[in-house]
């Protein structure tokens, strides 16, 4: 399945961990589950911060 956000990098929203990297993550899937602490973070284009 291909990325909806390419060139976004997903972290999660309690303990920062880098989501990209998880196994299995795609971030056409809306919400994921974090590897590190097990809490869920929302992935959709209103997460997405401008730098």
């Amino acid at each position: 399945m291909e990325d909806r956000f390419p060139d976004v990098d997903w972290y999660c929203d309690y303990c920062g961990a880098y989501l990209n990297s998880q196994t299995g993550f795609c971030d056409s899937k809306y919400i994921w589950k974090c590897e590190e602490c097990g809490r869920k973070s929302s992935i959709s284009s209103d997460n997405i911060l401008d730098d």
